[in-house]
């Protein structure tokens, strides 16, 4: 009788996959070439910019006068200077 537990056959291990050389996940976006088309993706990002900014802006004049959202503080002091006057020390 023999000693000790069976050992049990291995499976044949998968062959494993190469990585591909092949577009990688995420979002694809080619840079245009043509002149016409970088000005207008310039002028594009410049509106979105400015858009995105005024929205903020917006956005921390309504919470700073709630008193209760302080998260876009720093852009409501931009927006609105106070007309309180300063503390002397």
């Amino acid at each position: 009788m023999p000693q000790g537990i069976f050992k049990l056959s291995k499976k044949p291990d998968k062959p494993s996959k190469k990585p591909s050389n092949g577009p990688k996940p995420g979002q694809k976006y080619i840079a245009p070439k043509k002149t016409t088309l970088v000005k207008q993706k310039r002028l594009h990002t410049k509106v979105t910019k400015e858009i995105n900014r005024r929205n903020e802006i917006a956005l921390a004049g309504k919470a700073g006068s709630t008193g209760k959202l302080t998260v876009l503080k720093e852009v409501a002091d931009l927006a609105a200077p106070s007309n309180i006057p300063k503390k002397k020390k």
